[in-house]
């Protein structure tokens, strides 16, 4: 029986996962890759893709090792906006640059942010052919910030996503290994859709990269890798990487898909009667829809056919609890009181489920946005219906939660392309895991039923989903 791997090189960590034929997940592993650079400037956010592609090895080797039989192909997926420079040769000259990196929006000495000077130049109509507003974090932005300060790389470069970099590391003909000068990279790097737009570069009305947005800023076509269909095979396993990572030689390595819509392909069954809301660090709604346009907070996403990702994003999502618990941390510090984080976790689930009907009823209501949202960064996180006698920790605690929720199904009530015969929502990620009650509040806003994926790691199995697809209609 064939396999198919896939793996998700995440914000937080990696995961791989191998499935059947029939997509039924066989084996699953996850590994934190630590990866976040420290001591940086403020605004900048990098992290260290040696410390990611050690985790993705340990993650495969783990996979390998349970497996009946060899792989068939090796799919990849990932963190989105960022990316990374390498040289014609193949070296990287940098750390990978994050979505979360903010350095655009600090405005230069005539007062002007470099995203605010960016936006400035750009045609009326370009967010419609983009799909999009350019925010903070997009690639575009972030480079082109680096532009307007010097801080370029002075020898010739390209710029590549993270998975383009593993990819790279699995099929260049030299290595097995990121950190080697010898990996080839320069015209063999590749980019689907999916990512090309989440860098700010995709012109969705003509499935190429869009013109003005290059001419605003500056940036030659050439720089950027060959895109590809998503799911095109980009490479094979080469001989050191497959003594180094215990992959078969000349195995079918696929371009990486972002892993947003890969999320959206592992998790939900049918895509026109189900929405998705994916709560991480950050949180999403998305549905796929036939309609290019939408309600300027939704934004417009490549996707698999002739379909388009809408999406609600850039809101609140697990971070928002994480700084009630930080909170919480900091103010028992005064007091000389130390609290470790799980046992901070445990006091407030428990809190919470103390709480009554009516103690739930009368909580106040947040608005998290502790950190800005994407289209409104300086946005800030709102706490009202004070009381004297409803803010317990139990109620503090569901009116965070219940914030980050009722934001998300917000969104999707904004759109002008709701699903037609919507039926069911599916819930993903470590936050309805850790607050399950959360889903049963959107079922009952909505009235409809809300389920848990039946399979984990969304994002990895629905890469090596959309593989074995491509594999059955003949490609590659």
């Amino acid at each position: 029986m064939p396999i198919l791997l896939g793996l998700d090189l995440g914000t937080t960590s990696v995961s791989a996962v191998a499935i059947d034929e029939a997509g039924t997940l066989l084996h699953a592993a996850n590994r934190a890759h630590h990866a976040y650079v420290d001591g940086l400037p403020e605004g900048h956010a990098e992290q260290d893709l040696s410390a990611i592609e050690q985790a993705a090895r340990d993650c495969l080797g783990e996979i390998l090792a349970a497996a009946s039989e060899p792989p068939v192909c090796l799919a990849l997926t990932g963190q989105m906006h960022g990316f990374l420079f390498c040289d014609a040769a193949g070296s990287p000259l940098s750390r990978l640059i994050t979505w979360q990196d903010r350095r655009c929006l600090q405005a230069d000495a005539g007062g002007q942010s470099p995203l605010e000077e960016l936006r400035s130049r750009l045609p009326s109509d370009v967010a419609s052919k983009l799909g999009c507003q350019i925010r903070a974090g997009y690639a575009i932005a972030t480079w082109f910030a680096m532009q307007r300060r010097e801080q370029l790389p002075q020898s010739d470069y390209r710029l590549c996503d993270v998975t383009a970099a593993i990819a790279q590391t699995l099929t260049g003909s030299q290595s097995g290994s990121f950190s080697s000068a010898s990996t080839k990279l320069g015209s063999r790097l590749k980019i689907d859709p999916t990512f090309a737009a989440s860098w700010g570069v995709w012109d969705q009305t003509q499935n190429s990269y869009c013109e003005e947005m290059l001419v605003a800023a500056g940036l030659e076509v050439d720089r950027l890798p060959q895109a590809v269909a998503s799911g095109s095979q980009c490479g094979r396993v080469s001989a050191a990487a497959a003594e180094q990572w215990g992959l078969p030689e000349g195995m079918p390595v696929m371009v990486g898909i972002g892993d947003n819509q890969a999320s959206f392909l592992g998790a939900v069954q049918s895509s026109e009667e189900e929405v998705l809301i994916n709560i991480g660090t950050g949180g999403q709604v998305a549905w796929s829809h036939s309609a290019s346009t939408d309600h300027p907070a939704i934004e417009i996403r490549p996707f698999v056919g002739k379909q388009f990702l809408h999406v609600g994003a850039g809101l609140a999502g697990g971070d928002a609890y994480a700084w009630l618990v930080g909170q919480l941390q900091s103010w028992l510090a005064e007091f000389e009181v130390s609290v470790d984080e799980e046992q901070i976790h445990r006091i407030l689930a428990d809190a919470h489920a103390r709480l009554t009907p009516e103690e739930k009823k009368s909580a106040p209501v947040c608005e998290p946005f502790f950190r800005g949202t994407r289209t409104d960064p300086d946005r800030r996180g709102v706490l009202s219906n004070l009381g004297q006698n409803n803010t317990q920790l139990g109620q503090l605690t569901h009116a965070v939660i219940a914030g980050v929720v009722d934001c998300l199904c917000e969104q999707y009530e904004l759109s002008n392309a709701p699903l037609a015969g919507r039926k069911r929502v599916v819930v993903a990620g470590n936050f309805f895991q850790h607050h399950r009650w959360a889903a049963d509040r959107i079922a009952e806003r909505w009235q409809i039923p809300v389920v848990f994926p039946d399979q984990r790691e969304q994002a990895a199995r629905g890469a090596a989903l959309l593989a074995l697809r491509n594999m059955e209609n003949g490609s590659p």
